[in-house]
């Protein structure tokens, strides 16, 4: 077996064999990896809607106001137009 990405270097969480249609065999691994954030790389990304008024993609939600009903009929013409 070769190496050719030194996973001696990781720690292995867990691993399987598997076979394609072609017969050719591979080896899959989820090894532990401690990755420094680039700068500029930390952003997050804010999603609109009517349930939540916004949910990032951290996770954290906005729980919506009263500043959007009664417009979700508008706002459904407006998508289908």
């Amino acid at each position: 077996m070769w190496d050719s990405y030194g996973l001696n270097q990781y720690k292995f969480r867990s691993a399987s064999f598997n076979e394609d249609a072609r017969g050719r065999w591979y080896f899959n691994v989820v090894v532990d990896v401690h990755a420094e954030i680039p700068a500029g790389q930390d952003r997050i990304g804010i999603d609109l809607g009517l349930t939540d008024t916004a949910t990032c993609s951290d996770g954290t939600k906005l729980e919506a106001g009263r500043f959007y009903r009664g417009l979700e009929e508008k706002l459904a013409i407006a998508q289908r137009a």
